[in-house]
């Protein structure tokens, strides 16, 4: 099994919205807890850009071009950044990026894992279930 199908397989049983992108940072795979975080079905999704779903009027364009470099520097990075649901309500949205290859297939994908914050003084790992999930991606892109 390639670390794409195991990240799959995990995001198919969590309840933490887990995103995997190709190279060029169009959607691959979003996971039944990303739909119900900001409203975009599967279908949707697939082939876009998680900025141009989420991204709005209000996200500092500052956190925009900080996530740019990161994910053009393939650095793994978190950050809190104002998403919109599709129903155009704005979220605090936290979220951790990797980038990874899946030595597997020879290819190279980012993964995503947000929750949405109350409130920008939120710390993003202090959710147990998000740190659980963390933990157990990364035990999922070391074995």
């Amino acid at each position: 099994m390639s670390v794409h199908e195991d990240i799959i397989k995990f995001g198919e049983e969590s309840t933490v919205a887990l995103v995997v992108t190709d190279p060029q940072r169009r959607v691959e795979y979003v996971n039944d807890a990303f739909t119900l975080l900001c409203g975009h079905e599967k279908r949707e999704v697939l082939g876009k850009s998680p900025g141009e779903l989420l991204q709005g009027p209000g996200t500092s364009p500052q956190a925009k071009t900080s996530i740019r470099e990161a994910l053009m520097n393939r650095t793994p990075f978190d950050a809190k950044i104002l998403n919109y649901h599709k129903d155009s309500h704005s979220y605090i949205a936290g979220i951790y990026v990797v980038p990874f290859h899946d030595r597997f297939t020879g290819c190279d994908h980012f993964l995503a894992l947000e929750r949405e914050l109350q409130d920008w003084d939120d710390e993003l790992l202090d959710d147990h279930h998000f740190a659980k999930s963390l933990a157990d991606i990364f035990c999922i892109l070391v074995e």
